[in-house]
């Protein structure tokens, strides 16, 4: 017997794979502010610290920099800038498609309370302990982090994937593909 759990099921899945890959060129602004200006101002912070630092010859004081709250606060960034997207939806436009998306909005509102409680006590726990002397604290601190930063961009992503523009984008391309995929067989017997 094959076990299997996951919060978003097979059909779910298939369906937000559909609409990313429909509106893949919409998809990729997605990133720039929610993980490309974030990371490259923690690594501008870095490089500052090596400019101007007088301790700058300390490797630990470059992973304090990085563990300082400010990963977790991508994660939390991520998932507050996706809220507008959980419940707003025409359901009646979501018929016509053939989908109704409420379950799965629902479990998304959910895994983005958890993740930003997760990353609200991460971040506090990171301010308060901040900074940290134990490699290994640092280490775990660290994989947390990124962790925290790849789980909140799974769920964001997903959020921001609900949008009516794409699902009705992604409707629109099925059905034009499949009128071309049909249209090319039509008097042909």
């Amino acid at each position: 017997m094959k076990f299997k759990f996951a919060i978003i099921n097979t059909a779910e899945r298939v369906f937000l794979n559909d609409i990313e890959e429909h509106n893949h060129d919409n998809n990729s602004l997605w990133k720039l502010p929610n993980l490309i200006i974030p990371i490259a101002t923690i690594i501008l912070a870095l490089i500052c610290y090596l400019a101007f630092s007088e301790n700058r010859f300390t490797s630990i004081n470059y992973f304090n920099l990085i563990i300082n709250g400010s990963l977790p606060l991508i994660a939390i960034n991520q998932i507050s800038s996706i809220g507008v997207y959980v419940f707003k939806y025409n359901s009646e436009q979501e018929k016509r498609y053939g989908h109704n998306t409420f379950m799965l909005r629902t479990k998304l509102f959910w895994l983005s309370i958890f993740t930003l409680v997760l990353g609200v006590i991460l971040f506090a726990f990171q301010v308060i302990t901040n900074p940290f002397d134990n490699w290994i604290l640092l280490i775990i601190m660290l994989i947390f982090s990124w962790g925290l930063i790849w789980f909140s961009s799974y769920v964001s992503r997903r959020v921001y994937l609900l949008q009516e523009n794409f699902i009705a984008a992604t409707y629109d391309r099925v059905i034009l593909d499949g009128v071309d995929e049909h249209g090319q067989n039509w008097g042909q017997n």
